[in-house]
């Protein structure tokens, strides 16, 4: 019977050992990467009613012919949406419609809520990070100058500096675009 114990204990050894590894393992990408929150901008100031927001999802990398990016521009005067092919930037296909600037300060207080300006710090840079999935990129800009520009990336949360909720933004630009699913229909991302 004492054999018997010293075995299960042994076993239940050897599984702790090999779940520790994986985990180690697992975590072994993330490990280079410590985020750490920076500061954020005030997406309900008065200079941010004067802003244009987009946010752009990539295709995971191959051939010219299969990359595409999506594309949404969204301001308080229009609301664009483009299909980029290839790595050109050609645009293939766009559509824009009218916008107000009461919808568009209802949109950037969405953003706000869903944490669009947070950013961490990260070493990586995105055409070296995800090349098998997709990279988004959000960007908030006023004038020329480029107040929120962050991106992430669906290989997993530690990659990119985007810190907000990802899957809100980008349903609230898409949200934008009232036939954005028939808009995008056969545009391959290559989506994991």
């Amino acid at each position: 019977m004492k054999y018997f114990f010293g075995f299960l204990a042994i076993i239940a050894a050897i599984v702790v050992v090999v779940l520790l590894t994986l985990n180690l393992f697992r975590n072994l990408d993330d490990s280079t990467v410590t985020p750490t929150t920076s500061s954020t901008y005030d997406l309900k100031s008065d200079e941010a009613k004067e802003s244009v927001a987009r946010y752009t999802v990539s295709g995971a990398i191959g051939a010219p012919e299969n990359y595409s990016e999506i594309r949404i521009t969204i301001s308080k005067n229009a609301r664009t949406i483009d299909i980029v092919n290839g790595y050109s930037g050609a645009v293939a296909k766009t559509s824009t419609l009218p916008n107000t600037p009461e919808s568009y300060n209802a949109f950037l207080g969405a953003l706000s809520a869903a944490r669009f300006s947070d950013r961490k710090d990260t070493e990586l840079e995105p055409r070296d990070t995800c090349v098998t999935g997709n990279r988004m990129y959000y960007l908030l800009q006023v004038g020329s100058e480029r107040k929120v520009d962050t991106w992430s990336t669906t290989c997993g949360i530690q990659q990119g500096d985007f810190s907000g909720l990802s899957d809100a933004v980008s349903t609230l630009f898409r949200n934008q675009i009232p036939s954005y699913t028939e808009f995008t229909a056969g545009v391959n991302l290559g989506l994991r």
